[in-house]
């Protein structure tokens, strides 16, 4: 069962999600790096609220990782729940919970699909694995 969705976490807030190196790729269709959509498939996606962090200190200890951002706005339009999830090392800690591999009702999009297109680099864009 998905969290309740947190209304503090507001629709513009950017949330987030450390990309390991085997989740970057180049898209086929238009030649973009971007995160794969295993990303984002996990029912409990694990994010990180932007306006309460650092880059620097996200990726502290998560050597090789990169940082990508999506809006809470774009979550909940694909039918996610956007809950708080703190933990001592992550204070700022994040869910982005619901079925990501479902096609929305509202939309007939597949949220796990949608969130990886959508998400933007929070600083340098990675090179993808096996380039």
């Amino acid at each position: 069962m998905p969290c309740p969705d947190d209304d503090g976490i507001l629709d513009p807030d950017d949330l987030w999600r450390r990309i390991t190196p085997d989740w970057v790729i180049r898209d086929k269709n238009d030649g973009r790096i971007r995160p794969s959509s295993a990303a984002f498939k996990a029912p409990s996606c694990s994010v990180l609220l932007a306006r309460e962090d650092t880059r620097d200190r996200a990726l502290l200890d998560w050597a090789g990782f990169s940082l990508t951002a999506v809006t809470a706005a774009e979550a909940r339009r694909l039918e996610q729940a956007v809950c708080r999830d703190p933990t001592p090392e992550d204070p700022p800690h994040c869910l982005i919970e619901g079925d990501k591999k479902k096609r929305t009702a509202a939309t007939g999009e597949k949220p796990a699909e949608q969130l990886a297109l959508g998400a933007r680099w929070v600083g340098a864009v990675p090179t993808p694995t096996g380039e």
